[in-house]
């Protein structure tokens, strides 16, 4: 992510020096041309990271059969649930915060505009809430680490298909249910600064919903 920060600084310098003199815009050119394209970047970074994160919390578990001491345990299968995704959660949070010095540097170029940084990162946020929850579901599925991380990627990739299909349809109304269905839309207007109430249901019902269907995976054992 630093090589690719550096690249898209450069790429604007050298933009901004080719423009005639004048015409050299100010802080939303910069936004459009490095910080939107920053936080895309950091988005496919955890459809990379997620599955590797969540890829064991329960299959490896299952492999070794040491998940019985939590089912023989005091503790609840949501407990079990929540307690592996917040585990999850904030080791992703963390990873994320490795990036904090790009919010530096661009304090220090001048830029004085936080609000699409904030909402940006927040956003980064609630897809990492989404993703590793369906990490979690394709590990609670399984006993193979390998098979739990590509199934948690062709899920999270799916997701992103739809939004490409989006592109492909002139249907106004296919293309707009088609947009309030995936996260991809929703995050896009977080990077832009435009955080919506509905963005906030949409990211806790799709989290929910996933580690509702791994909590029915956890119940199987005594059907």
């Amino acid at each position: 992510m630093g090589w690719i920060f550096f690249n898209l600084l450069y790429s604007f310098v050298e933009n901004i020096q080719a423009l005639p003199q004048g015409a050299q815009g100010g802080e939303l050119r910069f936004v459009n041309h490095v910080v939107i394209k920053l936080f895309g970047n950091l988005n496919f970074l955890l459809l990379m990271v997620c599955p590797i994160l969540t890829m064991k919390l329960f299959s490896e578990e299952k492999k070794d059969q040491s998940i019985d001491l939590y089912f023989s345990s005091p503790l609840g299968d949501w407990q079990l649930v929540a307690g592996k995704f917040l585990a999850a959660f904030f080791m992703g949070a963390f990873i994320l915060c490795s990036t904090l010095v790009f919010p530096v540097i661009l304090f220090m170029v001048g830029i004085k505009d936080y609000s699409f940084v904030a909402s940006g990162y927040l956003g980064l946020l609630l897809n990492l809430a989404c993703y590793l929850a369906i990490g979690l579901f394709a590990s609670s599925t399984t006993k193979s680490q390998v098979i739990a991380a590509l199934l948690s990627f062709v899920l999270i990739m799916g997701f992103w298909l739809v939004s490409w299909v989006m592109q492909l349809s002139s249907n106004y109304f296919l293309i707009e249910v088609l947009k309030q269905a995936t996260m991809v839309s929703h995050y896009e207007n977080f990077v832009k600064g435009m955080v919506g109430t509905h963005s906030f249901v949409y990211y806790l019902t799709f989290s929910g919903f996933w580690l509702y269907l791994t909590k029915k995976v956890l119940e199987a054992r005594t059907w």
